[in-house]
C-alpha cells in the first residue's frame, strides 16, 4: 500500500472513530427520551385502571353498606329477627342482582352465621361463630370491623369454593352496642374485567400486589422487572398495581433503535469515505484540499449559525412562555378587578329594583321588575363565579383556617335546598359517619361553597327520585389530620361518558339541556375542582346516562384539640 493511501486510511479510522463516539451518545439519549415516553404512556394506562379498579371495587362494597343500613334498621325497631327472616332473602337478592361477582351476602347476629344469601353452595357457613374461628386471621379482621365501625376487607385469596376473592366485613350496631356482623365475598376476576384488567394483556405483563405485599394476580415476575406502578386507593389498605412490557423495556424501542443505528452506520459510513478521500487527495491535490477545507470551515459556520439560530428560538420560545403566563395573570386580575366594578351599579340596580317592588305596580309592571330582578341575580352568581375563579387562577385565594362543626354544615345545605327539592318533589337525604368528629379545623365557607355547587347541579338536574349527600371519614396524612370525604349522588339524567374528561373545564355543559335548563355559564364545577385542589384534595365524578351522576370529592382538615374544643364550644 503506498504512502498516501496509508494516510488517507488513518485518517478515514480516525474520523470514524470520533463520528461513532458521537453517534453512540446520541444514541443513548435517543434510548432514554424514547423509554421515558413510553413509561409516561404506560403510567398514563395505569392511572385509568387503579381509578377503574378503585370504583369496582366501592361499588360493590356500598352492596355491604346498604345490606347494613337495612340491618340497623331492622335492629332499631327491635324486631331484628322477624322482619330479617321475613325480608333478608329480598332485601339480598336485589343487592345480588346489582352487580356481578358477588358471590353471598350473611348477617350474623352475635357473630354467628344465621342468614345467607343465596343459600346454595353456602349451607355449610350457616351456624359458624366468626367470633370463635379457629383461623386467627379471621379472628382479627373481625376485631377490626368492631373497633372500627367501617368495611374490613380479607384477601384477595383463594376461597374454599374455588376462584380468587375478597371478603368484606362490617359491624352492626344497636346504638352503641354491637349486635352482630354484615359480610360479603366478592369474586376478584368480574371486578377486574369490568375494570378492563387482564393478567396477559396486548404487548404487556402486570401484577397486582395487596396490602401485604403478596402478588395475587398477574405474574410475580413484573416485580422484577422494573416496573411502572400505580396505587389502588380502597375503603381500608391500598394495592399497587404494576405493568411492564412483555418483552421488556426494551422491545418497545428496538425498531426505532434499529432504524437510528442503520442512520448511524450509514452516517459513519459516509463520513470514513469523505475522510477517506480528502486525505488520499491532500498529497496530489493540495488546492483541492484547500478549497474542501474551505467548505468545511462554511459547514461549520453554518452549523453554529443554526445553532445560534436554535438558541435564539429557545430564548424567543421561554419569552413568549413568560408573556403568556403574564397575560394570564394579567387577565385573572382583570377580570378580578371588573367584577368588583360591575358588582358595585350592579347592586344599585338591584336595589332600586326592589324599591320599585314597593311602589304600586300593574301586574304587567311588576311581573317586568320580577323578570329584571332574576336577570340581575343571574348576573349577580355569574360575576361571583367569574371572581372566584380569576382568584384561583390568580393565586390570590385565601383559605381560612378556622374552628367549625361539619354538622353545621350539612345543616346548613340541607336549609338552602330543601324548599327547591320539595317543590319538585325529589327527596334530599343528608348523612355524616358517626365516626366524623364534632368539631374539626379548615374552611368551612369554601367548604360551604363547593358543596352548594354540586348540590345545585344535582337538583337542577333530577325530576324525580333523590339528591344524597353522603360525609365520611378517612385517614389522614398525620396523626393530627383527617381526610374528609363529601359523596354527592342524584337520581338525575347523568352524563355522557365522552363529555367525562372536560366536565371540569371552564364553561363547559356537559349534561343533555344544560342550555335549556340550568342557564348556567358552566364555572360551577371548574371552581369545584379548583377549590378542592387549593385545599389539598381531590374530586372525582362516575356517571350513567338515565341513571344518575355521583361527584366524591375528598379535603384534608386539622383535628381540633380538646382546648380548642372547649373554646368553640357554645357557653
Amino acid at each position: 500500500m503506498r504512502s498516501p493511501r496509508r494516510k488517507a486510511a488513518v485518517a478515514a479510522l480516525v474520523v470514524a472513530a470520533l463520528v461513532g463516539t458521537l453517534l453512540h451518545g446520541l444514541e443513548q439519549r435517543y434510548r432514554g427520551y424514547l423509554l421515558e415516553q413510553n413509561r409516561a404512556e404506560v403510567r398514563e394506562q395505569l392511572d385509568r385502571y387503579s381509578i377503574a379498579l378503585a370504583n369496582a371495587v366501592n361499588r360493590r362494597l356500598s352492596l355491604l353498606q346498604g345490606l347494613k343500613v337495612f340491618t340497623e334498621t331492622a335492629v332499631q325497631r327491635g324486631e331484628a329477627m322477624r322482619i330479617l327472616e321475613e325480608s333478608f332473602n329480598l332485601f339480598a337478592s336485589g343487592l345480588h342482582s346489582s352487580a356481578s361477582g358477588v358471590r353471598n351476602f350473611i348477617v350474623a347476629p352475635g357473630g354467628v352465621n344465621t342468614f345467607v344469601y343465596p343459600l346454595e353452595r353456602n349451607r355449610k357457613a350457616v351456624g359458624h361463630n366468626l367470633l370463635e374461628d379457629k383461623r386467627p386471621q379471621v379472628r382479627k379482621d373481625v376485631r377490626r370491623a368492631m373497633e372500627t365501625g367501617h368495611v374490613a376487607l380479607s384477601g384477595p385469596y383463594e376461597l374454599r369454593q374455588g376462584g380468587l376473592g375478597l371478603v368484606a366485613r362490617i359491624a352492626v350496631f344497636d346504638g352503641a352496642t354491637f349486635w352482630g356482623l354484615a359480610t360479603m365475598v366478592v369474586d376478584v376476576p368480574p371486578v377486574f374485567r369490568e375494570a378492563g384488567i387482564a393478567s396477559d394483556m396486548d404487548q404487556m405483563h402486570l401484577a397486582l400486589v395487596d396490602v401485604g405485599g403478596n402478588v395475587f394476580y398477574g405474574r410475580p415476575e413484573v416485580l422484577e422487572s422494573d416496573p411502572e406502578t400505580v396505587d389502588v386507593l380502597l375503603p381500608e389498605g391500598v394495592w399497587h398495581l404494576a405493568m411492564v412490557p412483555k418483552d421488556g423495556w426494551r422491545s418497545l424501542i428496538s425498531l426505532s433503535i434499529r432504524a437510528f443505528r442503520t442512520l448511524a452506520v450509514l452516517v459513519l459510513f459516509l463520513s470514513g469515505v469523505v475522510a477517506y478521500l480528502l486525505a488520499y487527495r491532500q498529497s496530489t491535490l493540495q488546492r483541492d484540499v484547500g478549497r474542501r477545507t474551505e467548505e468545511l470551515g462554511r459547514t461549520v459556520e453554518r452549523l453554529h449559525a443554526e445553532n445560534s439560530r436554535r438558541r435564539k428560538v429557545e430564548h424567543a420560545l421561554e419569552r413568549a412562555k413568560t408573556a403568556a403566563e403574564q397575560a394570564n395573570q394579567t387577565k385573572s386580575e382583570f377580570l378580578a378587578r371588573m367584577s368588583h366594578e360591575i358588582r358595585t351599579p350592579l347592586n344599585g340596580v338591584m336595589g332600586m329594583q326592589q324599591l320599585l317592588q314597593t311602589t304600586d305596580l300593574n301586574p304587567e309592571q311588576a311581573e317586568y321588575v320580577d323578570h329584571a330582578q332574576r336577570a340581575a341575580k343571574r348576573l349577580m352568581t355569574l360575576l361571583n363565579d367569574i371572581l372566584d375563579l380569576s382568584r384561583v387562577e390568580a393565586g390570590r385565594l385565601e383559605l381560612a383556617d378556622q374552628v367549625f362543626q361539619p354538622r353545621e354544615v350539612l345543616q346548613q345545605v340541607e336549609h338552602l335546598f330543601a324548599p327547591a327539592c320539595r317543590e319538585k318533589g325529589v327527596a334530599l337525604v343528608l348523612r355524616a359517619d358517626r365516626a366524623l368528629p364534632q368539631f374539626l379545623r379548615g374552611d368551612a365557607l369554601r367548604l360551604q361553597q363547593i358543596c352548594n355547587n354540586l348540590l345545585s347541579n344535582a337538583v337542577k338536574f333530577t325530576d324525580a327520585g333523590s339528591v344524597e349527600v353522603d360525609v365520611g371519614r378517612l385517614p389522614g396524612p398525620s396523626s393530627d389530620k383527617i381526610r374528609m370525604l363529601f359523596c354527592v349522588a342524584d337520581t338525575g339524567r347523568g352524563i355522557e361518558e365522552s363529555a367525562l374528561d372536560t366536565l371540569f373545564n371552564p364553561f363547559v355543559q356537559s349534561r343533555p339541556g344544560d342550555a335549556a335548563v340550568g342557564r348556567g355559564a358552566g364555572l360551577g364545577l371548574s371552581i369545584v375542582r379548583r377549590l378542592v385542589e387549593a385545599m389539598g384534595g381531590g374530586v372525582s365524578v362516575t356517571s350513567e346516562v338515565g341513571q344518575g351522576t355521583c361527584f366524591c370529592f375528598s379535603l384534608p382538615v386539622s383535628l381540633v384539640r380538646e382546648e380548642e374544643r372547649k373554646e368553640a364550644s357554645p357557653s
